[in-house]
């Protein structure tokens, strides 16, 4: 997809933006100076400031190369300014104005610009350019007065541009852009090839430190032990920006890439963006996408089960409490998010169980973050909103084992205060983390189970298709890789495997 913009300059004692357009097809965008749009009937407006002057030349300069542009700046320059936009862009209003977001929802300007030492983070001058893929120098179009500039008489203005408002900045050319800035490191000849891991958190959570660790020794020993994986982390967990923006800077640098999206269903077109671009092999891991096509462009994905594996997690519950004798109980979900896939997971623990207990009441707590801090702060409250000495929990669900832990410590602490609890209280979690299975195999009196996703045998199939499709062939991966997910309990923990339990109620069956 690609865009066209037009710039509206006046002149009087020095130059100033008018007015953009943003051309996308048949629609287009208008944005004029101004804290309202007035007779224009636009929404959306910007004031000249420092950020605005640097974006502008940004646009100029490029238009007036005929080619890609670097601007350059150190922290003193209005450069920052800009960047400081890019990176914070809910607090700057205008570049949301001027560019709008993509279908998904995100800043098209982190697509459109692209940046080198972000908030210039190892200190410096910091680097932007526009992305020639979607917006070339000759879709630019620069009016002064209302007259097309072009040839001379555009360089002239860019000079002007330059004496005005360029203080600390500078202007270099990329005569050929796409070979420059994209290197086809992906394409030479190396012993060691390299996959990027992307995941969207630092540190502090067990899953996705177990995924590192198994995709690791996975590329080490699986056919292949001339492949290095690189992880690419973001400086703050969940950060969906940054994610989005470390896949795209991958691209430029690796031969394969694992990645584990922040809500994927919602950012299709910066997937799909980077295949385009980049085409270097891409899967997506730990991910079960709800819309999909057979004619889809996405990279294939490696998942879990969601639907089977909620419906499992409703089964084991449902026979714990009929052996204890309760058919009408009072369950609470704990959920961390909104997102689609963890939607499809509570949703179908839900359904499952009113079919099996059809008196059930569920109680939803949301926005947990995956957070085992807030968890428990939130059950906490939930406990002593109750009055009654004893709390009418019967069983917890959560929705992933950190939030599952979370639970487990606010009724150890509320015990201690001297909350009491139904004799039968279990907890089941979900994702099969090593201090989940540690719990139940010391027999812990509060935790039932988890759903074991099976990270290695996911992480396996995760390599396998990048290989394959590192290997060229492409038309051997599977565009969906579901794994079905198992209980971990004390019985199977103690047989020394991961069976699913034979309940009265379990027709889970193997989706592969």
């Amino acid at each position: 997809m690609r865009y066209s913009f037009d710039l509206r300059f006046v002149i009087g004692t020095t130059p100033s933006l008018r007015s953009t357009r943003l051309y996308q097809g048949q629609l287009s965008r208008l944005a004029v100076r101004g804290k309202t749009g007035g007779a224009h009937r636009t929404p959306y407006t910007f004031q000249w400031t420092g950020g605005v002057q640097a974006f502008a030349l940004l646009f100029v300069a490029t238009a007036a190369a005929g080619t890609t542009v670097v601007i350059t700046g150190g922290a003193e320059t209005s450069l920052r300014s800009l960047e400081f936009a890019l990176s914070k862009p809910k607090r700057h209003q205008w570049i949301l104005d001027v560019l709008g977001t993509t279908q998904g929802g995100n800043p098209l300007a982190l697509r459109l610009i692209r940046r080198s030492n972000p908030e210039g983070r190892r200190g410096g001058t910091v680097h932007a350019s526009l992305d020639p893929s979607l917006i070339s120098p000759s879709d630019i179009r620069v009016y002064v007065n209302e007259v097309l500039l072009t040839g001379a008489d555009l360089k002239d203005f860019l000079a002007q541009l330059l004496k005005a408002y360029g203080e600390g900045l500078s202007l270099s050319e990329l005569e050929d852009a796409e070979r420059v800035v994209v290197p086809s490191r992906h394409h030479t000849e190396r012993s060691i090839r390299e996959i990027a891991f992307i995941s969207p958190v630092v540190e502090g959570k067990p899953f996705y430190s177990e995924v590192l660790e198994r995709v690791v020794l996975g590329a080490a020993r699986i056919r292949h032990p001339h492949y290095k994986v690189i992880p690419f982390l973001p400086t703050k967990s969940f950060d969906s920006l940054e994610l989005w923006s470390l896949l795209q800077q991958a691209g430029a640098h690796v031969d394969g890439v694992v990645f584990i999206p922040d809500d994927p269903d919602t950012h299709r077109e910066d997937i799909l963006h980077f295949v385009e671009r980049w085409k270097v092999p891409l899967v997506l891991f730990d991910v079960n996408l709800s819309q999909r096509r057979e004619d889809d462009l996405l990279p294939p994905f490696v998942g879990g089960d969601e639907e089977g594996g909620g419906r499992l997690a409703a089964q084991l519950l449902a026979q714990h409490l009929c052996s204890m004798g309760v058919h009408a109980p009072e369950v609470l979900i704990l959920k961390a998010t909104s997102v689609d896939w963890e939607n499809r997971r509570a949703l179908s623990f839900q359904e499952e169980l009113l079919k099996l207990l059809p008196m059930t009441k569920t109680i939803t707590i949301e926005g947990l973050k995956y957070e085992r801090a807030r968890a428990k702060e939130r059950c906490l409250n939930l406990f002593y909103n109750n009055s009654s000495a004893q709390t009418p929990i019967d069983a917890i669900f959560a929705c992933d084992d950190e939030m599952a832990l979370g639970a487990r410590g606010a009724i150890l602490h509320a015990q201690r205060l001297g909350k009491k609890f139904q004799s039968h209280l279990k907890i089941i979690g979900y994702d099969g983390i090593r201090e989940m299975k540690d719990y139940i195999d010391n027999r812990d009196p509060f935790i039932l189970a988890t759903v074991d996703v099976q990270i290695e045998k996911q992480v396996t199939s995760c390599l396998q298709v990048l290989y394959r499709l590192m290997e060229g062939r492409a038309d051997q991966v599977a565009k969906a890789t579901l794994i079905t997910p198992l209980t971990y309990t004390v019985s199977n923990a103690d047989a020394g495997d991961y069976a699913p339990q034979k309940s009265p109620y379990h027709h889970f069956r193997c989706l592969l």
